[in-house]
């Protein structure tokens, strides 16, 4: 009997563009394929990601994700997060929290009971600092779940999670957010990569309203959350 074949293709390099960038690419495998389909391009690329050769399947995605990381983070003023980004009334936010935290589920909430609220991508979003906005992005790496899309908003707000027995919303100075954002990046190990990445954290955490939301994960919760974000929109006008 013939053994399975791997699901590995062989083609030509692929244009993606995640974020805003365009990237050339050959993925090896089907289901890296697949996750990166609806990011494909037809226009020009900015770079070009290689891989080693013993890399497949699963650390294929991880590896590519790695290297679109730190071209976003050298060449492109962005950074990845490992959370959740929303898309309500043509803004994007921006939860973070430890993995099993709530994060996806919080989100949902707002799918749930709050008319025009999506989500944007479920687990890797990318924030990018271009052109004098903050922008935030899904990418092909969305969770378990797959919740997401290839789409952009301007980021609005920022929601540190925390469980607690009663909803509420505490709006934090800069400096309090920046060890939770620091552990929700990518940090690189040189200290030219560290230096970017604080020095975008500082443009991020300058320009857009960040909070400590404390919540029970019942449907109040978003409530909560999203009167917080009229406040801040109004304090902002």
């Amino acid at each position: 009997m013939l053994a399975a074949m791997p699901a590995i293709l062989s083609s030509e390099a692929m244009v993606y563009k995640i974020a805003g960038v365009g990237f050339s690419y050959t993925p090896r495998s089907k289901v890296l394929a697949r996750r990166l389909k609806p990011f494909a391009s037809t226009e020009p690329t900015q770079a070009q990601i290689t891989l080693p050769e013993d890399f497949g399947g699963e650390t294929e995605s991880v590896a590519l994700l790695r290297q679109l990381s730190l071209l976003m983070l050298t060449e492109f003023d962005g950074m990845l997060f490992h959370g959740v980004a929303l898309g309500y009334q043509g803004k994007g936010y921006l939860f973070i929290a430890p993995s099993g935290s709530g994060k996806t589920t919080h989100a949902k909430l707002w799918e749930r009971h709050i008319p025009g609220a999506r989500i944007l991508n479920g687990d890797k979003p990318f924030v990018r600092c271009a052109g004098g906005e903050i922008t935030v992005w899904g990418s092909p790496w969305q969770g378990k779940e797959n919740y997401g899309e290839n789409g952009a908003l301007p980021l609005a707000g920022i929601f540190l999670l925390s469980r607690g027995e009663e909803n509420r919303v505490e709006t934090l100075q800069p400096h309090a957010a920046l060890s939770k954002m620091l552990a929700a990046t990518v940090v690189p190990k040189t200290a030219d990569g560290a230096q970017k990445v604080l020095i975008l954290l500082e443009k991020i955490l300058g320009r857009v309203p960040v909070c400590r939301l404390w919540c029970n994960m019942q449907p109040e919760a978003a409530l909560v959350a999203r009167r917080w974000t009229e406040e801040v929109t109004e304090c902002c006008k």
